[in-house]
């Protein structure tokens, strides 16, 4: 708070933005979701002066957060949509060693999980799939990218100029609807402006196969991508989403004639932490080739 007023004095709009949107992230974890609500739209507003993205998706995740806690799931969807698309426009990864990528990364997940989240509360076990399949697309492509060059020298100057100028103007208008709040025609414009971003991208490929892969652009899962793996009835889809308290757990088979998939889900009691201890634990009785390894075994085979 001290470096947030102090910031503030000296008019820096990007340390006020990170001292605010601190303040909002501990806001939700102390349950006052109101007041955490107040100071991440104003931790947002300074992010959007100061082009400061990750303070911007950070600020807007902690509004979602506080906003489905408060009971408000259209509000709180908007907030991590505004979180998410300002994820998706930033390509390059922090810089720092493994640990300031780590962190990084886990920032990048969060308004990911937050969907799945929203969607889990609300009943939609499809939404909260796909909403979990893309949080590790978002994840598997930030490593496939660690290290990677920069491939801009794979297009033409025109082609450079064209995707920079369709990124800028998908950029201005998620500004422009982060400030002004627009729900209207500046939303449809970031629509139409992400699939003009969309179609171009797709054009490339078209034309050079090895793109996509050396871009670590990784095509969104859909169900219908599903549906040829389920032929015969035979075959179950078993897919899980681990967060910090909890884990989910989607069953995907072949449905009825009205509903060819049926997807269904599933919380389990148990979170990240403590399922990577107890992982853990059975890598190293297994590593040390330790004979009374099937207690754990079983424990953790009913647990997940």
């Amino acid at each position: 708070a001290h470096q947030g007023l102090v910031a503030q004095g000296l008019g820096d709009k990007a340390l006020v933005g990170q001292a605010l949107s601190g303040l909002a992230a501990l806001h939700v974890l102390e349950r006052d979701f109101s007041t955490a609500v107040k100071l991440a739209e104003r931790a947002a507003a300074n992010a959007v002066e100061a082009e400061d993205r990750q303070t911007l998706w950070n600020a807007r995740t902690s509004a979602g957060d506080a906003l489905r806690a408060l009971g408000r799931p259209e509000a709180a969807r908007r907030a991590y949509s505004d979180a998410i698309a300002t994820v998706e426009e930033v390509r390059d990864l922090a810089a720092g060693g493994p640990l300031a990528r780590e962190g990084y990364l886990a920032s990048r997940l969060a308004p990911y999980q937050g969907m799945i989240e929203l969607a889990a509360g609300q009943g939609n076990a499809a939404e909260a799939l796909a909403q979990a399949e893309r949080a590790k697309g978002r994840a598997l492509t930030d490593v496939l990218r660690e290290g990677r060059v920069d491939l801009a020298s794979s297009l033409t100057p025109d082609e450079q100029a064209t995707e920079r100028r369709l990124r800028d103007r998908l950029s201005a208008l998620n500004g422009e609807i982060l400030r002004a709040r627009s729900q209207g025609p500046a939303l449809a414009a970031r629509e139409q402006a992400r699939r003009d971003l969309e179609a171009f991208t797709l054009n490339l490929y078209a034309a050079r196969s090895d793109l996509r892969l050396r871009r670590a652009d990784l095509p969104a899962w859909t169900l219908a991508a599903a549906r040829p793996l389920l032929a015969g009835g035979s075959t179950a889809l078993i897919e899980y989403a681990v967060l910090a308290d909890r884990t989910y757990l989607w069953t995907v088979t072949s449905g009825s004639a009205t509903s060819p998939i049926d997807v269904r889900l599933h919380r389990l009691p148990v979170g990240s932490g403590e399922l990577a201890r107890r992982v853990e634990a059975f890598r190293r009785q297994l590593g040390a080739r330790d004979l009374d390894f099937q207690r754990p075994a079983r424990l953790l085979y009913d647990l997940v």
